[in-house]
């Protein structure tokens, strides 16, 4: 079977940046990583080239920074009041370290993760770019596996919400409210929420209506949390 729309494919990989001075990700064939294509949940330089690839295949391509994290945006780059860092009226020093990856809530109360630059005397700068934004990567590996999109995770990424084993969730939780649409990422893998936002987060088309643009990353809610551009909400 090929890699096409409504597949599921087990991959084996090495990620790499810096021209493969800088190893991101090692996947291996004893533990490989599944994806599921079409749903527009994986970049879409990664699709792509793996589209009709079957199993026993090799693949070896680069993606530029425009086809995977974006640029690197220099307003993402921002100077936090050092009193923020306080616990208990007094500042954590020890998660002030550069290099280090520090989650910070925003007015809307989304996290985004940032990784310290400098430490002052008065305050931190932190980058809230996405790790390999500006970075040209490289995918090298092997296709293990491919399968069909079980007709539970299909009707799970198509929001259709209905309680089987791609959803996780007990027949006896709430149904889904009207306007709402659980995310297809959470739901499948197994956080389907039912239109209670405090299980996974998702909201209802009238909740989103009241929602605002990252300021960090500057995407709009739908997009918030999936690592699309500069996006480092979680």
């Amino acid at each position: 079977m090929k890699i096409v729309k409504d597949t599921i494919a087990t991959l084996a990989y090495t990620l790499t940046a810096d021209n493969n001075r800088n190893i991101i990700e090692i996947i291996r064939k004893s533990h490989p990583k599944a994806f599921t294509f079409g749903y527009n949940l994986l970049l879409e330089g990664f699709e792509k080239n793996l589209q009709g690839k079957q199993s026993g295949d090799r693949f070896d391509f680069t993606l530029n920074p425009n086809e995977a994290y974006g640029s690197k945006d220099p307003f993402a780059i921002l100077d936090i009041p050092k009193d923020s860092f306080e616990v208990n009226g007094s500042i954590d020093e020890s998660v002030l370290f550069i290099g280090n990856k520090i989650p910070i809530s925003d007015n809307h109360g989304h996290q985004h993760m940032g990784t310290v630059l400098e430490v002052n005397q008065n305050d931190v700068v932190l980058d809230f770019n996405h790790p390999l934004a500006g970075k040209e990567i490289r995918f090298q590996g092997e296709v293990v596996d491919v399968r069909e999109v079980t007709p539970e995770e299909f009707d799970a990424l198509n929001h259709s919400c209905g309680c089987g084993s791609g959803c996780g969730c007990g027949s006896n939780e709430k149904e889904e409210t009207e306007d709402h649409k659980c995310d297809p990422e959470r739901e499948a893998a197994g956080e389907c929420c039912h239109g209670d936002d405090s299980k996974c987060g998702c909201k209802s088309e009238s909740e989103k209506e009241t929602e605002a643009d990252c300021p960090i990353c500057g995407n709009p809610p739908e997009d918030q949390g999936k690592g699309i551009g500069n996006c480092q909400c979680i």
